[in-house]
């Protein structure tokens, strides 16, 4: 049996040679993590953007009282502010009176544009934005326990009873008479009356800026 005895000019050159494979093993491992990388990258992309983008809030309602600034864009002239109309309205230039009270922004837009389109214009660009919203709250005072502004939330429906509750309740000099002020009128109703409604159609809902008095009893 013959022994293969390597050489030192033999060694020499395997040693060589195994210094200049790492360099492509290692790019090629290298490679491989990249690659690795960027598949996750991708993955988080396909998967995940919406996580990583500033959540995009849900536009608000226009409401009376509400101011619009609305442009006609590339019309000189048609760049004005609007004020909606305590009954949900605005005067708009060709088309006059426009409801845009429980539209959006975006809803407005397209809107105006239809209108438009019939006899004025062939493919206007309007831009609407709400400058000032309306404050959404309303105020409960007189005989209740914590009186001044109430927060309209979300898109729940808030009646007189939960606006008083909201307010912490009656006193004990609070009288059974309310004076509600809705859009300018007032009228005087019975506390236990509307307390006691039980028909949701029948009770009555408030809307942002209403004012709820609950008198004092003279008793």
């Amino acid at each position: 049996m013959k022994l293969f005895v390597w050489s030192a000019p033999w060694l020499a050159a395997i040693g060589i040679w195994c210094l200049l494979s790492q360099p492509s093993l290692a790019a090629e491992d290298k490679s491989d993590v990249s690659k690795g990388a960027s598949s996750e990258v991708a993955k988080g992309d396909s998967s995940g953007v919406a996580t990583l983008q500033p959540r995009r809030e849900a536009e608000r309602k226009i409401s009376p009282t509400d101011t619009l600034y609305i442009t006609i864009v590339g019309e000189t002239g048609l760049q004005t502010d609007f004020k909606v109309s305590a009954s949900g309205t605005i005067q708009f230039p060709f088309i006059e009176v426009v409801e845009v009270a429980g539209l959006t922004p975006s809803e407005l837009s397209l809107k105006l544009r239809e209108l438009l389109m019939k006899d004025y214009f062939v493919d206007p660009q309007v831009l609407v934005t709400v400058k000032d919203y309306r404050a959404d709250f309303v105020t409960v005072i007189g005989q209740v326990q914590r009186p001044g502004p109430i927060m309209l939330t979300g898109e729940r429906k808030y009646d007189i009873v939960d606006c008083i509750a909201l307010a912490g309740g009656t006193t004990r000099l609070a009288s059974n008479t309310i004076e509600y002020t809705h859009r300018g009128e007032t009228r005087k109703l019975s506390y236990d009356k509307i307390k006691n409604e039980k028909d949701p159609a029948k009770r009555i809902y408030v809307e942002a800026g209403d004012i709820i008095e609950v008198k004092e009893t003279w008793m």
